[in-house]
C-alpha cells in the first residue's frame, strides 16, 4: 500500500521556492488547474482505516493525468498542483 502524506508533509512540499509560503487556497488551485487545461475526472471522499480521506484525479487533453490523495481537499489539491507544475516545467 502507498504512503499517505501527513498534513505537515503536504505543507512542506507545497511551498513556493521564492516565498516559502503555501501555494494557495482550494479555489485558486482549482481555477489555476482549469485555466491550464486540467479537468476533474474523479473526486472521491472516503474512509480508510477509520480516517477521512479525499482523492482528486485530473486529466489533460495532452493525454496526461495528475492525482492527489490526502486527509483534506486542500492537501490533495496541493499535491495535484505540484504534479501539474512538474509536468509542464521548463526543461533545464
Amino acid at each position: 500500500m502507498g504512503h499517505f502524506m501527513s498534513d505537515q508533509e503536504i505543507e512542506g512540499h507545497a511551498k513556493t521556492q521564492t516565498t516559502g509560503k503555501p501555494v494557495g487556497t482550494m479555489e485558486r488551485i482549482l481555477a489555476d488547474l482549469r485555466e491550464n487545461g486540467w479537468r476533474v475526472a474523479v473526486h472521491n471522499d472516503y474512509r480508510l482505516d477509520g480516517r477521512d480521506m479525499t482523492f482528486w484525479l485530473f486529466t489533460h487533453k495532452a493525454g496526461l493525468f495528475i492525482q492527489g490523495e490526502a486527509r483534506t481537499d486542500l492537501g490533495a489539491l496541493r499535491i495535484c498542483e505540484l504534479q501539474a507544475r512538474k509536468v509542464f516545467a521548463p526543461s533545464p
